[in-house]
């Protein structure tokens, strides 16, 4: 089926796609530095950034590159963005992420984000499970102890009760 605009159409679906992505992102930013804020003080001198620094750097940045890309979206377009299976996989991903929040508090943390992982890997191209857990076991495994250990940041447990 030929696009009866010259493809105006499908670039202005992109285009619309790609706002929306941009806002989701800057959104979940928001709710990064909210989230960021509701975490206790350590109150260490010892530690002048405390355990807030990291997920309200990580909620600022995507604040900023999600407004970026929102932005972008509004002005210039999407150069060479003709294929409509990127808005599937923002969709998909935006589910996922979704899903993965609304998970995390009754699975747990480490449950949650392995098989979130794998099965991101897996969408995104790698056809091989144990690759994909491979990869998924030990960056779970590093962001846990980042978090933990590193920035004192309790996390959810879950059945398996670590």
């Amino acid at each position: 089926m030929s696009d009866p605009n010259g493809g105006q159409a499908t670039s202005s679906v992109l285009r619309s796609g790609t706002l929306w992505a941009g806002v989701l992102v800057a959104v979940a930013g928001g709710v990064g530095i909210a989230g960021g804020l509701q975490v206790p003080d350590s109150g260490a001198l010892s530690d002048p950034l405390g355990p807030r620094a990291f997920p309200i750097g990580l909620g600022a940045a995507a604040l900023v590159l999600g407004a970026l890309l929102a932005i972008s979206a509004r002005t210039e377009g999407v150069a060479g963005a003709a294929d409509t299976g990127r808005r599937r996989t923002v969709a998909v991903l935006a589910g996922a992420i979704v899903l993965y929040v609304a998970l995390l508090i009754p699975l747990g943390y480490p449950l949650t984000t392995v098989v979130f992982l794998g099965l991101l890997f897996r969408y995104l191209g790698e056809r091989r499970w144990w690759a994909c857990a491979a990869i998924a076991v030990p960056v779970t495994a590093a962001l846990y102890l980042g978090f933990a250990y590193g920035l004192g940041v309790a996390l959810p447990t879950g059945p398996l009760g670590f």
